[in-house]
């Protein structure tokens, strides 16, 4: 940090936060600065909404921003291609994804979508990699046992379950609200099934980190308290999500809210075996190649567990 002439206050250092998505589990930059928490660690962010994973990480790579909140399999494809990027932590390691069948569906267990046909947003989504692993579970496969439509985005899963075209879709967030209130059904979620994918993934670059370390430190433990205000303080959240989501009525950012809420991790430390099986799913033999410790930087996260931030910041 840096010393105002003659002031004798400390200058806040400034940091570029961006988010590829607007959700729950990727609003940690945006949460940490609305609450004033950024300014509690002497922090000052300029938070962009940058669309595209694959692209914000290349946007990071280039040094444009400090720390991105991309999806995971594009951060760890960017590092089996050489990129010095490491994984700082992850809000969640279960997603949020859903398998939701219509109101007048025979379908019960998941042994039942034998011969089904399931609406997915787009093949290699996260709805879509959720999907074929559920059915594993079922010993179930894709083309053999049932059929996976693509079908653009999860609006239009929705919307064509509401319709009466489609009997199963995988579904999550406002979507599955949709296809909810229609009078469909959930049937399985990543959550109950154990289904582990980190979201709300967040990295930087290793030459970042080393040049910065006490503003990642200090960015790392002001995450830990806005997950904290989260998880304690849900009308002022859901009132900054309305914000957040760019004017969501309260009954839809309280369906946000809850549906992550619960997921998110006290300590949003990169967990190695929600890691290890985003790289088992990669068909890269680099990948198989990998441990998880290759792709992260859990050093902060240690160090804040020692801390005993977290055991003070729930114990109030």
């Amino acid at each position: 940090m840096v010393l105002l002439a003659g002031s004798g206050a400390l200058a806040a250092d400034k940091v570029r936060l961006a988010y590829v998505s607007p959700s729950v589990s990727l609003s940690l930059p945006w949460m940490a600065k609305e609450t004033g928490i950024l300014g509690k660690y002497d922090l000052a962010a300029e938070v962009l909404l940058i669309t595209g994973s694959p692209r914000l990480v290349q946007t990071l790579i280039s040094g444009d921003v400090d720390v991105a909140f991309a999806g995971i399999t594009a951060i760890t494809r960017a590092r089996m291609r050489g990129a010095e990027v490491a994984i700082l932590g992850a809000a969640a390691n279960v997603s949020s994804q859903k398998l939701i069948v219509g109101r007048n569906s025979r379908i019960r267990r998941l042994e039942d979508l034998k011969g089904a046909i399931i609406g997915v947003s787009q093949y290699g989504s996260e709805a879509d990699t959720f999907t074929r692993n559920a059915l594993a579970l079922a010993g179930l496969k894709p083309d053999r046992d049932v059929t996976l439509l693509q079908l653009g985005g999860h609006p239009q899963v929705a919307a064509a379950m509401v319709a009466g075209k489609l009997d199963v879709g995988a579904l999550a967030g406002l979507a599955a609200l949709t296809a909810e209130k229609a009078g469909a059904r959930l049937l399985a979620s990543a959550a109950e099934l154990k289904i582990l994918s980190p979201s709300g993934t967040f990295a930087a670059t290793r030459s970042f980190i080393q040049r910065k370390r006490s503003v990642v430190d200090r960015l790392m433990r002001s995450f830990v308290e806005t997950i904290h205000y989260l998880k304690t303080h849900r009308t002022g959240s859901i009132a900054l999500l309305q914000k957040y989501f760019g004017g969501l009525s309260a009954e839809e950012a309280s369906y946000l809210y809850q549906e992550q809420i619960d997921l998110m991790e006290a300590l949003p430390a990169p967990n190695d075996r929600a890691l290890q099986a985003v790289l088992d799913r990669e068909a890269d033999p680099k990948a198989k190649n990998s441990a998880a410790a290759d792709f992260v930087d859990a050093s902060f996260f240690r160090e804040i567990e020692k801390s005993g931030l977290i055991e003070k910041l729930y114990r109030k």
